[in-house]
């Protein structure tokens, strides 16, 4: 006979018991892994994300950087040519290298009056 004391039956349901515990244990682990694996795949993503808004912010950086440096040279043109354009209009306006055409539309213009 299979159980022939209470001590019998005792190491039956404590080994059956065993086996369920360990049987837990096992599932409780699968899940702590699972959960584990799916945060580590959600913390990949993030950085990704992540980085790719740092990456559009890096260039956008660069754009308003590489803009205001074409600004810059463009405002110096800019002050150059006024700063040339009041010279001009100080010294009388006629310093000889006009357009021979412009010259002479400027010369019938004095003529006729």
């Amino acid at each position: 006979m299979l159980i022939a004391t209470s001590q019998d039956l005792f190491y039956l349901v404590a080994a059956i018991s065993l086996l369920w515990v360990t049987c837990f244990l096992c599932w409780a682990l699968y899940e702590v892994a699972r959960l584990v694996r799916r945060g580590n795949a959600l913390v990949d993503d993030a950085e990704e994300k992540i980085r790719i808004v740092e990456d559009a912010i890096t260039g956008v950086v660069e754009k308003v950087t590489n803009a205001s440096n074409y600004f810059s040279i463009l405002g110096e043109v800019v002050k150059s040519g006024v700063a040339m354009i009041q010279s001009r209009l100080q010294d009388g306006g006629d310093d000889g290298d006009e357009i021979p055409e412009m010259k002479e539309k400027k010369n019938i213009r004095r003529k006729k009056k």
